[in-house]
């Protein structure tokens, strides 16, 4: 009978290393879109002194009336990563409702 090799504590496999990239690649991807669409957000609702932001323009929930379905997507989407921002560098939370008093 032959012995299999015995491998080393830090070989891996090709497929291993190309999981760990594709999930590296993907979590990067989360983390920026967050990041650009809450900084933006946040911007605007610096300007409209508003006391959280949205992840989508003012004008376009201010056009609709309402909060856009493409609001509360991306409200369940990052959900985790705002949490996150906010825990440890206690920026405000995304808006769940329009506050159509300081909107006009």
């Amino acid at each position: 009978m032959t012995e299999k090799p015995k491998r080393r504590w830090y070989q891996f496999s090709l497929r291993t290393l190309l999981l760990s990239v594709v999930v590296a690649s993907l979590l990067s991807s989360y983390v920026a879109c967050y990041y650009r669409l809450s900084r933006r957000g946040m911007e605007e609702a610096r300007q409209a002194e508003m006391e959280g932001f949205f992840y989508v323009p003012i004008d376009d929930i201010i056009a609709a009336g309402e909060v856009t379905p493409k609001h509360c997507l991306l409200l369940v989407l990052f959900c985790p990563a705002n949490a996150i921002d906010h825990l440890l560098f206690g920026t405000p939370e995304a808006l769940v409702n329009a506050p159509t008093m300081r909107l006009c």
